[in-house]
């Protein structure tokens, strides 16, 4: 529904600067190369004014619906941890196939790995809901934070058309990077690995940056650290569901984890 809002905004901007004289002749007298509306530059801050406009609506939404959410049944350190391990490490190793795939190739790794994340992270959320309850509603609320922040922070720079007047690997680097502050907030409802993971990822960028790394370096060392720490933070959950798929009278009951696991 808030989609579709934005929409029906977006399209009354760019009706309005087509249809109301003052507001096109202004769009045109400012981008006077511009064959359109459409391609000035008024028109696209507007564009961009309303997305943030969206983006804040929509954040505010969705903590007003998580405010109003039941507390889970119970909750064991970081729930979060374990799929987003699995995600987490689905994207590391699809950036790695990319790169060894050859030039061009890493797009196409990282959405693979993107859709592979998804598709095996709602796999084992069972598995995490038996062992480690659900998200805390603070949990949910940063990880709510810290993906409507980077969602609209590649939103801003995809249409104020920064991203289009970078070199493919200052992109690259930029999208990386706001990947890696995302992490930062995510410790919060993810658990320490992910603040670790979020500083080591910085760190590494900054390295590659100083020393003119190639794209290509720089995104295996990224996909290394993802793969890495992805798996760390899934570890337990990977543990238990060997252990219990090998266990005598398979499928298991419900138990509780071990000992110092849920951080």
């Amino acid at each position: 529904m808030l989609f579709s809002y934005y929409l029906l905004v977006s399209a009354l901007i760019n009706e309005l600067f087509a249809r109301v004289a003052v507001l096109r002749a202004a769009a045109l007298a400012l981008s006077p190369h511009a064959v359109t509306t459409l391609g000035t530059m008024l028109v696209r801050q507007a564009q961009l004014a309303g997305l943030i406009a969206w983006v804040a609506c929509a954040l505010w939404f969705a903590l007003k619906v998580y405010g109003r959410r039941r507390p889970p049944a119970f909750t064991i350190g970081y729930p979060l941890r374990y799929g987003g391990g699995v995600f987490i490490a689905c994207v590391g190793a699809g950036i790695l196939a990319g790169v060894l795939s050859g030039r061009g190739t890493i797009g196409w790794g990282l959405l693979a790995g993107f859709v592979a994340g998804i598709a095996l992270a709602r796999r084992v959320a069972g598995d995490v809901a038996q062992r480690w309850g659900a998200s805390s509603l603070v949990q949910g609320r940063v990880m709510t934070i810290a993906v409507a922040l980077e969602f609209a922070l590649f939103n801003v720079l995809g249409s104020s058309g920064i991203f289009a007047s970078m070199s493919r690997a200052a992109a690259w680097e930029t999208s990386l990077t706001i990947v890696g502050a995302h992490f930062l907030l995510m410790r919060w409802s993810h658990g320490r690995l992910m603040l670790v993971l979020g500083i080591a990822v910085l760190a590494w960028l900054g390295f590659g940056v100083a020393a003119h790394l190639p794209l290509a370096a720089v995104a295996m060392g990224d996909g290394l650290l993802k793969l890495g720490f992805g798996m760390a933070m899934a570890w337990p959950l990977l543990e238990q569901m060997v252990t219990d798929r090998s266990a005598p009278g398979y499928p298991p009951v419900s138990r509780p984890p071990r000992a110092g696991s849920p951080g």
